[in-house]
């Protein structure tokens, strides 16, 4: 870890950190994610840029970087799939702990120094993930993935293993725990078969592996504003089909813990169709039937997939 231009104390308890990005097709975007990881108070060990686009945008960014400190490693992955080109590189990072973000948010100028807080405090902890905001300036309004919650909680993986507010953008994990569980489901995730829910279908298997996970708020990043009205309708037909593919890919291998939440979530919307029927309201009832059609053919196609 480096601060102000001086190393880390290679006598103190103090984790490594590897930086790692996913990219695909959005250099503008990566240019700004990371001048906001090099414009922290502290730096990690390393930055490894692993991009599945299909040109030579994302590397030039990289380049342009130059000779940096830390250093900026780029590898290249394909064919496009998240899961995979995380995979890729995980087990050849050098930090004790991950930390992952996404190419199109921003970092708040305390985040490695906010999560080192948190760990020097409860060190046991093996996940700390945290808020992902709008930009500021913009707003919410024009985003679906936010996450505003402002209470931390610690996740209890008997009550709680699909808890919302797992983000793959705004995570810190032990690398080690990363490599037990079993790495990034390659059949989830943009570019997958079975779509988004890469975090979350993540988040599930290490608080079932019994990882201690815990929410905290003070890790803030922040999300680019750059998806149109019908670039968000997409991304919520994607979220909805992906956790309905959850649920049917687990309940296939005898898990019906998912399964019982989407229940909930099927009876929650049908119930919002119904209400916006009876009070004359057509944006309730068209995204009730979105999500409805999503998760009942996600759930189809995450049953009948072949692994």
């Amino acid at each position: 870890m480096t601060t102000a231009g001086t190393s880390r104390d290679k006598g103190a308890s103090i984790p490594t950190i590897s930086v790692v990005i996913a990219t695909y097709q959005r250099p503008e975007l990566l240019h700004h994610c990371l001048q906001s990881i090099l414009e922290n108070s502290l730096l990690p060990e390393e930055i490894i840029i692993v991009d599945q686009s299909e040109d030579s945008r994302s590397r030039h960014v990289v380049e342009r970087f130059g000779t940096t400190e830390p250093p900026i490693r780029y590898v290249h992955s394909s064919p496009p799939n998240k899961s995979i080109a995380l995979n890729t590189v995980i087990p050849h990072c050098i930090g004790d702990f991950l930390a992952l973000t996404d190419d199109d948010v921003t970092v708040d100028r305390e985040w490695l120094n906010t999560f080192l807080s948190l760990y020097a405090h409860s060190p046991d902890i093996d996940v700390y993930y945290g808020r992902m905001l709008p930009q500021p300036g913009t707003s919410p309004d024009t985003y679906v993935n936010l996450i505003v919650e402002e209470k931390p909680h610690t996740v209890e993986p008997l009550r709680t293993p699909l808890y919302p507010h797992f983000t793959g953008a705004n995570c810190f994990m032990r690398r080690s725990l990363c490599l037990k569980a079993g790495l990034f489901n390659p059949h989830f995730g943009p570019g997958a078969p079975l779509s988004n829910n890469d975090d979350g279908e993540m988040g599930y298997r290490l608080a079932r592996f019994g990882a201690r996970m815990r929410f905290e708020p003070t890790l803030k990043i922040f999300h680019a504003p750059w998806r149109s009205p019908l670039d968000n309708q997409a991304l919520m037909k994607e979220y909805a089909f992906s956790i309905g593919a959850f649920a049917g890919y687990t309940l296939r291998q005898g898990d019906t813990c998912p399964s019982r939440h989407l229940l909930m979530r099927l009876l929650a919307k049908a119930r919002r169709v119904l209400v916006g029927i009876l009070l004359w309201q057509s944006h309730r009832v068209q995204d009730g039937i979105i999500h409805l059609k999503a998760f009942s053919s996600g759930f189809l196609q995450g049953w009948g997939y072949k692994t």
